[in-house]
């Protein structure tokens, strides 16, 4: 079983402008941390490298965070049924 979540710049950027972000954050906050993100996929020369996300399991294998614009984030995973998610902000 796979699950795939769409945490690109591109989803958030879209869902933060039309509304439907879940966890939805000022404006100006959201432009400063778009910018951040921006430069952080460009090396030294401006050139766009491969995206450095990094995914990681709990001690307990129940729970997987990774890092995304909004912060970092949980998903629990029991009996490979997704159960909940959290943000760790």
């Amino acid at each position: 079983m796979t699950r795939k979540y769409d945490e690109s710049l591109m989803a958030i950027q879209e869902m933060q402008q039309a509304g439907t972000a879940v966890h939805r954050i000022d404006d100006m906050e959201f432009g400063r941390r778009l910018a951040v993100e921006r430069d952080l996929e460009r090396d030294g020369e401006g050139k766009k490298v491969a995206a450095t996300m990094n995914a990681v399991w709990d001690e307990s294998g129940n729970f997987i965070l990774y890092p995304t614009l909004l912060g970092i984030k949980g998903t629990q995973f029991q009996l490979y049924f997704r159960k909940g998610a959290l943000i760790l902000a």
